[in-house]
């Protein structure tokens, strides 16, 4: 019995021996939003608001319906998160 996939050495990747590989993008700039947006979430994950919150405002400038769209989900929360960030940094100080 033959195996399912083989490891290709050249990609390193799983496949199944009659793939061939997809010759598809969507463009270098889409591809660097999808990275951009991608970054951003990852920064926010990290508590990293700021960054997340400056990447965030670059997509929205884009123009793309589909970051703009998004970015104006995520900056609101993102600044919701800084003001709370600030404001328990200013009660730490006080104590």
């Amino acid at each position: 019995m033959t195996a399912p996939y083989t490891l290709d050495p050249a990609t390193g990747v799983w496949r199944r021996p009659a793939h061939t590989a997809w010759r598809y993008s969507d463009g270098e700039a889409v591809e660097y939003r999808l990275l951009r947006a991608v970054l951003a979430n990852t920064y926010k994950k990290a508590g990293e608001y700021e960054k997340a919150y400056h990447i965030w405002r670059a997509l929205a400038a884009t123009g793309d319906p589909e970051y703009v769209g998004r970015a104006k989900q995520q900056l609101p929360e993102i600044e919701v998160l800084m003001r709370e960030r600030r404001h328990a940094q200013k009660q730490d100080h006080g104590r």
